[in-house]
């Protein structure tokens, strides 16, 4: 299961994304992608195919944690005002590998118009 936007695929994505938010609440000092793998050592004997497909089952995880990383905005309670604003924090790069993509950077990416 890989996760994506599509029925078994939405689910694996949203349960990657729970499982982020709440290390992230917890404030918990470990990647995701570590606890998965923590999780596949513990269990290989039992489950053997666990063993077989730990890469499989870690590189959808890595991606969305890379892909959670690059989220530019979080809301921050904060900065709302009550019955006006939700406070939101941006996070934007302009230059270099991590760089935040834009619409008009549509060039750059594979399938986009030249």
């Amino acid at each position: 299961m890989v996760p994506s936007n599509v029925r078994e695929g939405y689910f694996a994505r949203m349960l990657v994304r729970r499982a982020l938010r709440s290390i992230r609440s917890l404030n918990l000092d470990i990647r995701l992608s570590e606890a998965v793998g923590r999780q596949i050592d513990h269990f290989q004997d039992i489950f053997p195919e666990l063993k077989e497909n730990r890469q499989d089952i870690l590189n959808p995880v890595e991606v969305e944690e890379e892909e959670r990383e690059r989220v530019i905005c979080q809301y921050d309670h904060s900065l709302t005002e009550a019955d006006w604003a939700m406070g939101y924090r941006f996070d934007i790069v302009l230059r270099g590998s991590k760089a935040t993509p834009f619409e008009a950077d549509h060039r750059d990416y594979p399938g986009g118009n030249s």
